[in-house]
């Protein structure tokens, strides 16, 4: 089994508990009807990135969903969830999720996935996507960014 797209949303929620936050973070991402499996970090060789509004249209209500998913729940103060996406040449890629106590999720997902790719591979990436979700909390807050994987 392995994925030949993804693609990469974010959202924001808020609530009266952790759970509601997090199904409205999921709501705003617009992939709030997935079930969703959490993997790690790896992105196949010859993965494409699709728009979201085309893989979302790809996956019904229900169906078992995997991706790579960054989330922060909080009360107060500012929360940041961030994927990034390293890539180059014809290997495989990385996905980093980072969740913070502060804004800067993004940066810290792009530096590291770009260590990342480097430590493997010897070479700088040729590609870097990040997607960054952030907040500053409102009663129960939550904040996501996911990639999900396209079969």
């Amino acid at each position: 089994m392995k994925p030949t797209g993804y693609f990469l949303v974010r959202g924001v929620g808020h609530g009266e508990n952790e759970i509601e936050a997090f199904e409205n973070a999921l709501r705003d991402a617009g992939v709030e009807k997935l079930n969703h499996v959490l993997v790690s970090s790896i992105l196949p060789a010859g993965a494409k990135r699709v728009p979201p509004e085309a893989g979302i249209k790809m996956l019904e209500a229900g169906e078992i969903s995997f991706c790579v998913m960054a989330r922060r729940n909080f009360r107060a103060g500012e929360g940041s969830a961030a994927i990034a996406v390293a890539k180059g040449g014809t290997e495989h890629g990385y996905f980093v999720e980072i969740s913070r106590d502060d804004l800067n999720a993004g940066k810290e997902a792009r530096e590291t996935a770009r260590r990342l790719f480097v430590s493997k591979f010897g070479v700088e990436p040729s590609e870097i996507e990040v997607i960054s979700s952030e907040a500053t909390a409102e009663g129960e807050t939550c904040v996501v960014a996911c990639a999900v994987l396209l079969f």
